[in-house]
């Protein structure tokens, strides 16, 4: 038996799955601007990739965003590092409870860099910081509005 993710539509956007379209709305809350699945890439003999989120503000340079329910595997993250080295880009993935999420930083010019963290945020300048860059209260927010948006029944997260 395989268990599929639900279609979520959100924004005009039908994502692949509701932690996706959560994050979203945590974007939005923080007033953070997102593209979704803007543009896929052929990476070779990695096969193709299509980023989760491109995050606005930052130029060309992303960041590329992520979402994975638990830690990705070797071949998500080879992806992810493959995807920002090429393009000279930052990228994350976000994975775990939305509340105490982890990530993994990529870095434009040397790829992976290493940084496996808890607690990610995105400034509205694009730059991926710790989420006690934004204020304890709007990143509180943010998380109540992404966990409670209810999505059924053509209703809008508030």
């Amino acid at each position: 038996m395989t268990i599929k993710a639900i279609q979520t539509e959100y924004r005009g956007y039908k994502f692949r799955s509701r932690l996706e379209a959560r994050w979203a709305v945590f974007f939005d809350t923080v007033g953070v601007a997102w593209e979704y699945e803007p543009e896929g890439y052929h990476l070779g003999d990695l096969g193709c990739y299509l980023p989760d989120f491109f995050i606005q503000g930052n130029g060309h340079r992303g960041p590329y965003i992520e979402i994975k329910g638990t830690r990705p595997n070797d071949l998500e993250i080879q992806k992810m590092d493959t995807l920002c080295c090429g393009l000279g880009a930052y990228g994350a993935i976000f994975y775990g409870d939305m509340q105490a999420p982890n990530w993994i930083s990529f870095h434009k010019e040397v790829g992976r860099d290493g940084q496996e963290l808890d607690n990610p945020a995105i400034g509205s300048n694009g730059a991926l910081y710790p989420f006690s860059k934004f204020s304890d209260e709007k990143t509180a927010q943010a998380i109540i509005a992404a966990r409670s948006a209810r999505f059924e029944h053509e209703e809008t997260p508030r």
